[in-house]
């Protein structure tokens, strides 16, 4: 678990981040206030509620961040207790807006913080799809060619292994992996991948023959060097090597078609 991981991964959720934490913030400072009961006219049986969310929320994050890696799908698991303090916090900002108290400046301030609230996701997404844009450019990948290359050259029968982590080719084709491992991270994860997984995973393209293996050039998933050796491994990878052959560079990405009986 490091801050990068945890500060990516919250922002994933940027607009839900922000409004949980003003949520989580203001339990935190003030539920056992009276002034908080009586002015926001919270609900006992609410208050008892985000008691206990206001201790699962950092222990959600601490669970998602474990790993060291900023994945989007770890920090789905944050979505539910999210769910109760961007709420509560939305509804906070709701009720200083009606407040007969407040002046007619601060309601205009709180007005443009929810407008800014909502905008931020905005801005996050263009940003991502700046950095995938560069991402693919950098690569020399253009998806779609490599997307129309698996349905020229493939049918809806045919396996296509994607050696790396790139199973949006095999969604977007309908091509179905001849593996479980539809990416190969763990193959090369120490203290995770071993000789009978990675028996396992070489058995499965051994025996489903896929039309197409195309290697991603991925520097953390390199194409028949898993660092671990037996028997069956060398003779499965020979078999591979003897049985495709280079067929297109599509970009920085090669493919390999089988060429056996």
């Amino acid at each position: 678990m490091n801050l990068k991981s945890i500060v990516t991964g919250l922002f994933y959720l940027s607009t839900l981040t922000l409004l949980a934490f003003i949520g989580w913030g203001v339990s935190l400072l003030g539920l056992k206030s009276k002034k908080l009961h009586t002015r926001q006219a919270l609900d006992p049986g609410a208050a008892t509620f985000l008691s206990i969310a206001l201790i699962d929320l950092p222990i959600e994050i601490i669970m998602a961040s474990i790993s060291g890696f900023s994945f989007r799908h770890y920090y789905m698991s944050l979505l539910p207790v999210y769910a109760v303090f961007a709420g509560f916090g939305f509804w906070l900002l709701l009720t200083q807006l009606s407040h007969p108290s407040i002046s007619r400046k601060i309601k205009r301030m709180l007005t443009i913080c929810i407008a800014v609230i909502f905008f931020i996701p905005v801005v996050g997404a263009s940003i991502a799809l700046v950095k995938d844009t560069h991402y693919i450019s950098d690569r020399g990948i253009a998806y779609n060619d490599v997307i129309s290359y698996i349905k020229l050259h493939t049918s809806e029968d045919d396996s296509v292994l994607v050696w790396g982590a790139e199973t949006g080719i095999n969604y977007s084709t309908q091509r179905r992996s001849p593996s479980r491992f539809v990416y190969q991270y763990p193959l090369y994860q120490a203290g995770y991948a071993d000789q009978k997984i990675v028996e396992e995973f070489l058995g499965d393209i051994v025996r489903n023959k896929p039309r197409l293996i195309i290697d991603t050039k991925n520097p953390d998933t390199p194409i028949f060097d898993f660092g671990i050796a037996s028997p069956k491994i060398e003779a499965d990878l020979q078999f591979l090597q003897s049985n495709y052959q280079i067929e297109e560079e599509l970009g920085a990405w090669t493919v390999y078609e089988y060429a056996g009986n």
